[in-house]
């Protein structure tokens, strides 16, 4: 079995689309809860010959499931989920719960507050390119008269013949953008005590925050070696020097403050271990056997909290409809682009149009996941499975300039 770790750079992930109106300033509360939906079902690891998938569908919590079925020979899918991010090829510390079905604690719930909105303007074309100016920069065969699109320029998948109707310039401006920001308010889960060396703990959620000493707009200054002053987008005692960075601490709190959020919450301790209700303590799951100590699970104990999330991150950002014909020539880390603002050859039927009185805001949810296809390397590109099978539940609450909102789970055409 091969070491290191797989991040894919693309989780996988779900998106919703909330259709808006532009140039409306909105803001709200965004709740998504993501929780482990086996359900307690028979485990897909009952036989040596299950597929992988992984203990998707166990009847324990994700740790305890992948715990019991840890293969330290495994190779293809089953290989690539064992070295995926967070396992990284570690089988984790048994958490001691086989049996006691808790996939329900496999949960995490994250509360945002959202702003923002989005602006729509028509695209503007300069640079007005005609068969003389195309043959020059290297995308036709002929200066004038019949011609062809050269064969390496991209998107002309026509026949490569030219259409002097075709309108093409050297410039664009597409001012289109999109304003969402987001501020963690509150995350909570029973994963953040996980402590194999930094294994399975979940992805932390950045959240930023911009201060400065006081409202005297005076920066505070560092030593020289830094080469300047530092101020309320650096981070605090961002400094070559440890000099500098006392000197920044003790003058103030100025800089961006940037932490990733594990956690959040506070859990009512209990001791309930008894066979009979006790009225005013919270119930706990216990195992007692004769002759050996009692096994509780109270989450008041930061430790006892070594369950698995489901989620790697949530995005929020603003996108709309539009297609712009393009041509491409020459290496693509040396291209040469032209654009269209009409209908088009290009790429075979490639026509113009924009969206400009709508655009969807976009929830998408990145979960935590690998690609089945990976072993044997240290990189992946996209994943394609979650670790188990999760339900998704997203709540938004929006208050400002905008009273209609459709929400959908493709993005919006019309």
């Amino acid at each position: 079995m091969g070491g290191g770790a797989y991040f894919s750079t693309t989780p996988f992930s779900v998106k919703k689309y909330a259709k808006m109106k532009p140039r409306r300033l909105i803001s709200g509360f965004l709740t998504v809860n993501v929780v482990h939906h086996s359900d307690n079902e028979a485990s897909t690891y009952s036989s040596a010959t299950a597929t992988p998938g992984l203990p998707t569908n166990g009847n324990d919590d994700a740790m305890q499931e992948i715990r019991d079925h840890w293969d330290g020979s495994a190779s293809g899918e089953r290989e690539a989920f064992q070295e995926a991010n967070p396992m990284s090829d570690v089988q984790p510390n048994d958490p001691t719960r086989s049996t006691w079905r808790h996939s329900f604690a496999d949960y995490d719930c994250l509360l945002f507050w959202v702003t923002g909105g989005m602006t729509l303007h028509k695209p503007s074309f300069s640079g007005v390119l005609n068969q003389s100016d195309l043959h020059g920069h290297g995308f036709l065969t002929a200066s004038s008269g019949s011609a062809n699109w050269n064969d390496d320029v991209t998107g002309s998948y026509d026949g490569n013949s030219f259409d002097s109707s075709e309108k093409w310039y050297s410039t664009i401006i597409h001012p289109c953008q999109h304003f969402f920001k987001v501020h963690l308010v509150g995350r909570m889960n029973n994963a953040y005590g996980n402590i194999t060396d930094g294994h399975y703990q979940p992805f932390g959620i950045q959240t930023n925050t911009f201060e400065l000493n006081d409202n005297s707009h005076t920066h505070r200054a560092i030593s020289s070696s830094s080469g300047g002053v530092e101020d309320h987008i650096s981070a605090p005692g961002d400094a070559s020097d440890l000099a500098s960075v006392l000197a920044g601490y003790s003058s103030g709190r100025e800089g961006q403050w940037q932490r990733y959020i594990l956690s959040n919450g506070v859990y009512s301790p209990s001791t309930n271990t008894s066979s009979v209700t006790v009225n005013g303590s919270g119930d706990i799951a216990y195992k007692k056997a004769i002759g050996s100590a009692t096994i509780t699970n109270d989450l008041g104990t930061d430790r006892k909290n070594s369950y698995f999330s489901p989620l790697e991150s949530v995005e929020v950002f603003g996108s709309h409809q539009y297609n712009i014909p393009e041509r491409n020539v020459g290496s693509p880390s040396n291209y040469k682009t032209i654009f269209s603002a009409t209908d088009t050859n290009a790429g075979g039927g490639n026509n113009y149009s924009h969206t400009e009185d709508y655009f969807d805001m976009v929830i998408k949810i990145n979960y935590a996941s690998y690609d089945s296809d990976s072993t044997g390397t240290s990189m992946t590109s996209t994943a394609d499975k979650q670790f188990f099978k999760t339900r998704t539940n997203v709540f938004f609450q929006p208050f400002g300039e905008t009273a209609s909102i459709s929400f959908s789970d493709t993005p919006h055409t019309s």
